[in-house]
């Protein structure tokens, strides 16, 4: 999967490749989306918008291109990623959208342990969500989304048995404009469940416990971890 971000100062030359598998953490770059699991369109589109809605860009930024290979051969593999972005004039955009990315930061699942953890985060503004999907890997078993309130809490989204391909390709809920809102600081619970079945401890980048997605109603993209919005 990938994703493209916006490149810092200190990020390599256009056209430069940097192996960036040896991390530590998340990057905290902006992004611009994340097309993990979006299916191709009947018209080549990975990730349709609903009319009127639109993505901004900020001129003169510099963006970057992640994206994650596994090779299970024994020869080396030549790869390639490309993105395709429409535009449209300003004034046809009738809604601001983002991304936003909410996740629990570096998991911590003891080897041959079944693991729950779960995090807060909420959004900054009063939002439609447009879409929204789970992430983790593939020891994970079933993940799940709930609006917090008080009492019972709303299920918004749940994959109950979770599948080695969901890490590229989970489940996406898509929405109209209206049909998911949330309210600014309303608490959203992300609940991930992992089976750790290797003789070593798994953190990042073997899991992760994410709820991404595109909201409209915001125009800078959000990052959450752990319940803390981090500035990009």
């Amino acid at each position: 999967h990938a994703f493209v971000q916006t490149a810092r100062e200190e990020d390599p030359a256009d056209g430069e490749l940097v192996d960036c598998s040896d991390i530590d953490g998340m990057e905290t770059s902006s992004p611009l989306f994340d097309i993990a699991g979006n299916s191709l369109t009947s018209d080549g589109n990975y990730l349709p918008l609903p009319e009127g809605v639109a993505i901004k860009l900020e001129g003169g930024r510099r963006w970057q291109i992640q994206a994650h290979f596994v090779n299970p051969t024994p020869n080396p593999l030549l790869v390639n990623a490309v993105f395709n972005i429409g535009v449209m004039p300003e004034d046809e955009v009738e809604t601001w959208a983002a991304s936003y990315q909410f996740d629990l930061g570096p998991p911590t699942i003891p080897a041959g342990q079944d693991v729950t953890q779960s995090f807060d985060c909420a959004f900054p503004a009063d939002v439609s969500v447009v879409k929204m999907m789970g992430h983790m890997h593939q020891w994970g078993l079933d993940i799940a989304i709930d609006r917090v309130q008080e009492g019972d809490d709303e299920r918004i989204y749940t994959v109950d048995e979770w599948e080695a391909d969901f890490r590229d390709h989970p489940p996406i809920n898509t929405y109209e404009i209206g049909e998911l809102l949330f309210n600014e600081s309303e608490p959203i619970r992300t609940t991930c469940h992992w089976l750790n079945t290797t003789g070593n401890d798994l953190g990042f980048p073997d899991e992760m416990c994410s709820t991404k997605g595109i909201a409209a109603g915001i125009e800078e993209p959000i990052y959450c971890e752990d319940g803390e919005l981090l500035e990009l």
